[in-house]
């Protein structure tokens, strides 16, 4: 299970807790590169001009939409090459036969390596 708050920032190393697809799955590393929203996600990749603002120490980054969540694009090293993924949160629930839920929690599918890159709190 993943810490209940995990703060990330970039070239924070991650580790899937889940399998996501034949390739990236549980004990899967990579490396955090960035953090967008879902729609500025989809749009870079079917190549949608983005605006771009430069942040406080003057670098050029991709504008997102307001108020919307950021989760951590993440470069995994996959057979052949490197995949980026946005890696969302999911709801990942424990059920009974008959379908009644029981428990539920949502997170992202990841814990951090925690060395200088990310610090993992767990309030009481």
């Amino acid at each position: 299970m993943a810490p209940s708050r995990l703060l990330l920032k970039n070239d924070t190393q991650v580790m899937l807790i889940k399998n996501v697809d034949e390739t990236l799955v549980n004990g899967t590393v990579g490396k955090v590169i960035g953090f967008y929203d879902q729609q500025t996600w989809t749009n870079m990749q079917m190549g949608v001009a983005m605006n771009e603002e430069e942040d406080a120490k003057g670098k050029k980054k991709k504008a997102s939409a307001a108020g919307q969540p950021q989760f951590p694009l993440v470069r995994f090293v996959v057979p052949g090459g490197t995949r980026d993924v946005l890696v969302v949160s999911e709801t990942w629930k424990v059920e009974l036969p008959s379908g009644e839920v029981q428990a539920s929690r949502q997170q992202v599918s990841f814990a951090g390596f925690c060395n200088n890159g990310c610090n993992k709190t767990n309030p009481p």
